[in-house]
């Protein structure tokens, strides 16, 4: 027995909650670091990541609700074998681990970028209103990296919901489905239609697209889904690990 689902669907679906919903949240949170941050800057301190943890507990909230509504709203969909209720699924996704790895990965990719420029700063004798703009440039608070945050965690919550509520649902297999456009990384071109019991990790280590398990080259802006199926006996594909990249969190 197999699921069927569009991945172009659910990709259109996710950037849509990305962009109206999250992107909003992401982008008030990155406004109030920066206004902490510049008021720091005004003072003569330098307590950089003293200032920018303030946001910790929102940080958190914020990926708690993405991934509670978000993974709920797409594990729903999922029926495979049989439906059980949305408690148990809402229960699974309040995972500590993966909301305090998203927020961890997204502090420590802003703590690094003003870092950066305040060693550049002290290189060449700025003034504070010079560091403040060069950290401006740099983009760690616009609205294009509030933007990538909220595709990103987007799509690993509505994986996430997608992998649990499979389960929850009778599944034993995943299969790993790109968006099937042009705009598919090379790194997941490869694993199109790679299939895994439901429990194992995929080739490139993730339990689903988008994991929070996965390296910033893997995980920013995906846009794969995954399809859920009941065989009997589990075949393997040969897909090898991909190479890890950097990209910008």
């Amino acid at each position: 027995m197999i699921e069927r689902r569009s991945a172009a669907d659910d990709a259109k679906k996710k950037d849509k909650i990305a962009n109206e919903k999250v992107q909003p949240m992401i982008q008030d949170i990155l406004d109030s670091q920066k206004s902490l941050l510049f008021a720091e800057l005004d003072s003569g301190g330098r307590q950089v990541k003293g200032v920018l943890a303030m946001a910790d507990d929102d940080w958190i909230e914020t990926i708690r609700e993405v991934y509670l509504d978000v993974g709920t709203e797409f594990g729903k969909d999922i029926v495979v074998e049989k439906r059980e209720a949305e408690d148990p699924l809402r229960a699974a996704l309040d995972d500590e681990t993966d909301i305090l790895r998203e927020k961890t990965d997204i502090q420590e990719a802003t703590i690094e970028k003003i870092d950066t420029q305040m060693k550049e700063g002290v290189r060449q004798g700025w003034s504070t209103a010079q560091l403040q703009q060069a950290i401006l440039d740099c983009g760690i608070f616009d609205s294009a990296r509030a933007l990538r945050i909220a595709r990103t965690i987007t799509g690993a919550a509505a994986s996430a919901g997608q992998w649990l509520s499979g389960m929850l649902a009778g599944a034993n297999a995943k299969r790993w489905l790109t968006a099937g456009d042009n705009n598919v990384r090379a790194l997941h071109q490869r694993m199109d239609n790679e299939l895994r019991p439901i429990k194992e990790l995929y080739s490139n280590g993730g339990r689903y697209p988008g994991d929070s398990l996965l390296s910033a080259a893997e995980r920013i802006n995906c846009r794969c889904s995954q399809l859920f199926e009941i065989i009997g006996d589990m075949p393997f594909t040969t897909a090898s690990h991909v190479d890890h990249e950097e990209a910008e969190v």
